[in-house]
């Protein structure tokens, strides 16, 4: 961009090339923190992600398992993974996932 100052032509940065790069600067950082929060999300064992004091609900235990909460509730209805009534939810003992984990890994 130029400008006419004094009679003499000048250059002027052009304000939406600085915006520009602070943009890209910011969508590297974003990008950086994500990837660091996914990787660190890997590192950490289940066990410390729940409080294994409670017991599980259908979406923890779907996680925990790596599966659907449709697959949990298939599991559950064909008896393959014991599940405990509390009312109308349904709750997972931990014992009974690593259970279903073992006999599914042997």
């Amino acid at each position: 961009m130029w400008t006419k100052q004094g009679g003499i032509m000048q250059q002027i940065p052009n304000p939406f090339e600085a915006i520009d790069q602070r943009i890209g600067r910011l969508e590297s950082m974003m990008a950086t923190l994500i990837d660091l929060t996914k990787s660190q999300a890997r590192q950490q064992p289940a066990e410390q992600l729940h409080d294994r004091r409670k017991p599980a609900t259908r979406e923890i235990a779907a996680e925990y398992l790596g599966v659907s909460v449709g697959t949990v509730d298939n599991l559950v209805r064909s008896k393959q993974l014991k599940a405990c009534r509390v009312g109308k939810a349904v709750r997972f003992r931990w014992e009974a996932l690593d259970e279903f984990i073992n006999k599914r890994n042997k």
